[in-house]
């Protein structure tokens, strides 16, 4: 029987932290930061978790996931979605060791 398994692609504020970015939760859910994008030390970056986007009201920019990492990263559309999928991959392979390291330590 063949596996099938669904890469997952973080969030985009799992993502920014995995970027360092440090991020603050607000008491309405969304998320704020500095942008790395623009010289900005004041927090003008807003994260909405429930929608999956960012924006900057300093530098303007903003956008979903791939957007981000196209600015953050200098990477084109398809280099960034290749970034994500790559993760996702090495994900799932480490996911599969953890599996099989547990069954073998079952086995002993």
């Amino acid at each position: 029987m063949k596996e099938y398994t669904k890469l997952v692609i973080p969030t985009i504020e799992a993502q920014m932290e995995k970027e360092g970015i440090e991020l603050w939760k607000l008491p309405s859910g969304r998320m704020i930061g500095n942008c790395p994008l623009c010289d900005d030390n004041t927090k003008s970056m807003m994260i909405n978790p429930e929608r999956q986007v960012f924006v900057c009201d300093k530098c303007n920019k903003g956008g979903q996931l791939v957007t981000f990492l196209k600015y953050f990263k200098e990477f084109t559309r398809t280099q960034a979605e290749i970034y994500l999928e790559r993760q996702a991959i090495v994900a799932i392979e480490k996911e599969k060791l953890e599996i099989s390291l547990r069954m073998d330590k079952g086995d002993e």
